[in-house]
């Protein structure tokens, strides 16, 4: 188990260091609408409020439907496929799937609220 938690956590440093050679795509996610300081701000407060297992959930979804989104998918397909994407990795249910990740977007449209004031 402890060979498995440092694979699992491998993505979350690669992601979220300075040194990562791609943005961020939970940061990304929020710069359409936003300017880069309140997206930086919000994406440290979703991972303090996350904690680090479910801020990667969170990432790696964000990942995902960005790629999707960038090949012409939908937001609501793009976010769909990122939630299935979910469910099979976490072994939880579609619908469980769909609702953390709701959950944690919530939690960070709330981050960013905070940041923009």
């Amino acid at each position: 188990m402890k060979i498995s938690s440092q694979v699992f956590l491998t993505p979350f440093v690669l992601a979220v260091s300075p040194f990562a050679a791609v943005a961020n795509p939970v940061t990304d996610t929020c710069l359409t609408l936003h300017s880069e300081e309140i997206c930086e701000c919000a994406t440290e407060a979703l991972q303090t409020k996350l904690g680090a297992k479910d801020f990667v959930y969170y990432l790696v979804a964000a990942r995902h439907s960005i790629e999707l989104r960038r090949a012409g998918a939908s937001r609501a397909d793009a976010w769909q496929s990122a939630a299935e994407k979910h469910a099979k990795a976490t072994r939880v249910s579609k619908v469980d799937a769909i609702t953390q990740l709701n959950d944690f977007g919530r939690a960070h449209h709330e981050a960013i609220i905070e940041c923009g004031n």
